[in-house]
């Protein structure tokens, strides 16, 4: 195997040129295409980041949101029940005072009708005196008699009294 000297010169220089050719027209677009590249993908990975944390920070806001509306429910039923609870309350007097006003009336109709009931008897007890003087009227009596009388419509009128109450 004998190489040529005049050939591997020629060979070098057209490695030489092929390397040229391949570095300007083939490596460096390559190069520069792969570093765009690169730096596309820093670019993203940097949005990607950026987004992220955007995302947490708004993720938080609402968090944070969601438990201060759960408070706010929560201290809308509170103050729901204290409501409904003053509610029945003042309900539930209500009812008592229309009780108490049904009661007094109701009372005052007793009264009424136990007054009307006494001087019904009281009426009576007046006729049945009446009616016991024109018999001692057409009698004659005396003193003694006259006062037993008198007693004894007394203390019938008495017993009518005491059936009232």
């Amino acid at each position: 195997m004998f190489i040529n000297p005049y050939t591997f010169v020629i060979q070098l220089i057209n490695i030489a040129i092929l390397f040229y050719f391949l570095k300007r027209f083939l490596f460096h677009p390559l190069s520069s295409f792969l570093e765009n590249r690169k730096e596309n993908i820093r670019q993203q990975y940097g949005e990607a980041e950026r987004q992220k944390l955007e995302s947490e920070k708004i993720y938080n806001e609402y968090r944070s949101r969601l438990d201060g509306s759960k408070e706010e429910i929560r201290a809308m039923i509170k103050t729901a029940k204290k409501e409904a609870e003053q509610t029945r309350r003042s309900i539930l007097e209500q009812a008592q005072q229309e009780a108490e006003l049904l009661i007094s009336k109701a009372k005052g109709e007793m009264e009424r009708q136990k007054d009307k009931v006494y001087r019904e008897l009281m009426e009576q007890s007046v006729d049945f005196s009446l009616v016991m003087a024109s018999k001692v009227l057409e009698q004659k009596i005396s003193k003694e008699e006259h006062h037993g009388i008198i007693r004894q419509v007394i203390n019938r009128i008495g017993d009518e009294r005491e059936w009232v109450q």
